[in-house]
Order: structure tokens, then C-alpha cells, then sequence
């Protein structure tokens, strides 16, 4: 009974020091989960800045009738160097030009500043603001440049925001991006405009997990397609480095995340 008691012991012992180093490599792992809240918070920010970008240029806010849908009431006040507009989505839902579904009140707010001759922008979302169902709090900071060394205007962001998807589970992500305007600026059609993306974030999952992500091969986003269609972010996660590759600019759902090892895996994005 005593060597049965041992073995019995021995075994859990050893199944014991097997689950926990599988828990171990799992908490040290880039799951499919962790990958696709990354990108779905990565996609919701970038949707709300290339909105920014496409519908809000210039002295003020287009007209509605000729650029934003009529689901959208937008008010205009100015109180000299500063114009306030407010962008008021129906709340049924509101859809977009590029199909993503708007619903709540964009609060923007443009500061020109005569000393540095640089008109800045301020962007705060309501508490009932979601992009397809996704919830977004917080803000970001636009300041931009007619042209850059190609040629091109270009943007550059810092931001702070809480994205909460319809689960409840919420991701904070604050950093900096820059966005250049690299195809489509000088055409009245969004359909073709084309951005180049680069810029460094750090993003705190609902569970407390944090990511670096940073921008190694610019990301090239397309007005038309939902998701980048080429590019690379490398993504630290416990001091180990992950890749993860949009492709080569076919517009699909799918990007190959490099682990540590070398090894590669498929992730399709929702």
C-alpha cells in the first residue's frame, strides 16, 4: 500500500509540474484570442482616425450632403481661432461610406494657432459611441502637415482609448501614429484613398496583460478593405517578440503571426 501511495504521489507530482508548465507557456504564448483583441482594437482605433481624416479637412467640416451620409446631424460653432463641430450619428445606427456602423456623437475641436501657423485637433467620442457594436471612450490629438518628405500630407496622433467589444471585455491602448497620405488626397473620391501607417502603442488587455506594439513595416490601409492589406507590427509580450504579417497587399482577412521559435500560424481577423 505504501508503494502504491508513492507511485500515486509520484504521478501527481508529475502531472502537476506538466500543467504548470503549459500554463506557463500558454501565459507566455500569443494565443488567437489575445491576437485578434489586439487587431480588432487596432482596426476600431485606425477606423477612427481615417474618419477623421476623410470627412474633417481644411477650415471646417465638409458638407454633410456632399461627404458624410444623412444619417449624420453635424452642428458647426465657432468662437474665433476655435471651431467646435459635433458629428451626431442616428441612433438606430448610422452606416458609413466603407459599411462600418456608427452610432453615438463625435466631439471635434479645431484650434488654429497663429504663432506656430499649425491648425491642431482635439477628438473626444460620447459614452453611447460604437464603431459595428464596439464601444469606444477616451480621445486623441491630431497634427498635421500639408507635406511631408514624399510629397504627401501626413498625420500624426496621439491617443488614450477604452475599446469594449459587445462581450464586455475591454482593451486599453494609448501611444502615437502617424498616417500619411500616400494616394487619394487630390481626387473628391474617398474610394481612393490609400494610408501608410507607422507608430508605436502599448495596449492592457481586460485581464491585465500588456503589449508593446510597434510598427516595423509601414501598414498600407485601404478605404475600400477592412483590414490593412500589407505590412508588419512587432508585438512584445512578456520580453518575448512576436510578428505578425498582413501580407502582400491582397485585401482578405488573414495574417501570419511569427512566434518566438520561428514557428507560424494563420490568424484570421474579425
Amino acid at each position: 500500500m505504501k508503494k502504491l501511495a508513492i507511485f500515486l504521489l509520484a504521478g501527481l507530482w508529475i502531472l502537476g509540474l506538466q500543467s504548470c508548465k503549459k500554463q506557463q507557456e500558454s501565459t507566455a504564448d500569443l494565443s488567437n484570442d489575445e491576437t485578434t483583441d489586439l487587431i480588432t482594437t487596432d482596426a476600431t482605433t485606425d477606423e477612427l482616425m481615417n474618419t477623421v481624416e476623410t470627412f474633417f479637412t481644411g477650415d471646417a467640416s465638409r458638407s454633410p450632403q456632399n461627404n458624410l451620409p444623412s444619417c449624420v446631424t453635424v452642428t458647426r460653432v465657432r468662437h474665433g481661432d476655435t471651431l467646435n463641430v459635433t458629428w451626431e450619428f442616428d441612433p438606430a445606427g448610422c452606416q458609413m461610406p466603407n459599411g462600418r456602423t456608427y452610432t453615438g456623437t463625435v466631439h471635434i475641436t479645431r484650434i488654429w494657432n497663429r504663432q506656430d501657423h499649425e491648425f491642431h485637433l482635439y477628438v473626444t467620442f460620447s459614452d453611447d459611441f460604437s464603431v459595428d457594436g464596439i464601444d469606444v471612450d477616451g480621445g486623441f490629438e491630431r497634427t498635421r502637415v500639408r507635406q511631408n518628405a514624399n510629397g504627401n500630407p501626413e498625420t500624426e496622433f496621439s491617443f488614450a482609448l477604452t475599446i469594449t467589444r459587445p462581450n464586455g471585455q475591454s482593451m486599453q491602448t494609448a501611444g502615437t501614429r502617424t498616417r500619411e497620405f500616400a494616394e487619394g488626397y487630390n481626387t473628391p473620391n474617398p474610394h481612393d484613398n490609400v494610408w501608410l501607417i507607422t507608430g508605436s502603442w502599448t495596449t492592457t488587455r481586460f485581464n491585465g496583460d500588456q503589449y508593446v506594439v510597434n510598427i516595423t513595416q509601414a501598414l498600407r490601409k485601404e478605404f475600400d478593405c477592412r483590414w490593412y492589406v500589407s505590412g508588419t507590427m512587432q508585438i512584445v509580450k512578456n520580453g518575448r517578440t512576436f510578428i505578425l504579417d498582413f501580407g502582400n497587399g491582397t485585401c482578405d482577412d488573414e495574417a501570419t503571426l511569427t512566434l518566438p521559435n520561428g514557428q507560424t500560424r494563420t490568424i484570421h481577423l474579425r
